[in-house]
């Protein structure tokens, strides 16, 4: 099977700016973690969930997202 292709820096660009204006967007947050992850960047994926479940501490899917991306680093 062949892998997801990356997104463009376009499409990442996007969806950056997306999520600036409206960060409490979760299927948003998860698009950019999956690009950050794919890009490698693990660090900035985790940053961009830890930043989600700060402030929204009920988020249960967030939570369980970011412990998957903490133990696959």
């Amino acid at each position: 099977s062949m892998a997801p292709s990356p997104p463009s820096p376009a499409e990442a660009r996007a969806l950056a700016r997306a999520l600036e204006l409206d960060p409490d967007n979760l299927s948003r947050t998860r698009s950019m973690v999956a690009i950050q992850s794919q890009k490698g960047d693990a660090a900035g994926a985790i940053t961009t969930l830890q930043a989600y479940t700060a402030k929204h501490p009920e988020s249960a899917e967030a939570f369980l997202d970011l412990a998957q991306l903490d133990t696959s680093r």
